[in-house]
């Protein structure tokens, strides 16, 4: 158990300093090339002329990947949910953005809160259960005003939930 634990704290030891070690391999790797003339020595290689090509067209593959995603990407439907029309996020790890409902709209909905009352007036005990104490959020299309459909839900809450249906 004891040898388990030591070296679990080795890995982990090896995680939180990577930062200094792989800078320090790197200028002692560094030193050992320039010492033995390592960075200056050149290789001829004759290939054919199609190899090159076929190794031309393997390194530019990714990038034609990318560019086909992002072609797609713009293409790609909105979906609708809680009132409101979603788009993917570019990035995996980022969140859908909400556009306008309304046909051939298209614009970027701007999340507005309403702060409660500062005074309410309560005249009697019954009133005190009616007291609202929260914001209120809503959202706005700069062409249509306020959609009416949205839940009653701050901006990030919504995105994270939409993101999850998105995700299935």
């Amino acid at each position: 158990m004891d040898k388990i634990r030591s070296v679990l704290e080795f890995i982990i030891s090896l995680v939180t300093t990577w930062k200094i070690i792989f800078p320090l391999l790197l200028v002692v790797f560094a030193g050992i090339g320039n010492l033995f003339d390592l960075g200056k020595k050149t290789l001829h290689i004759d290939l054919p002329l199609w190899i090159v090509v076929i190794i031309l067209l393997l390194a530019f593959y990714p990038i034609a990947r990318i560019l086909v995603y992002v072609v797609n990407r713009r293409k790609q439907p909105l979906t609708e949910h809680y009132g409101l029309l979603w788009k993917k996020p570019f990035l995996p790890f980022g969140y859908p953005q909400p556009y306008c409902p309304r046909e051939n709209c298209g614009k970027k909905v701007l999340p507005r809160i309403t702060n409660p009352k500062s005074f309410q007036l309560m005249k009697s005990a019954s009133d005190w259960n009616n007291v609202d104490v929260s914001n209120h959020y809503w959202y706005e299309c700069p062409i249509h005003g306020r959609l009416p459909s949205v839940p009653d839900e701050e901006a990030q809450i919504l995105k994270k939930k939409v993101k999850l249906i998105l995700k299935k």
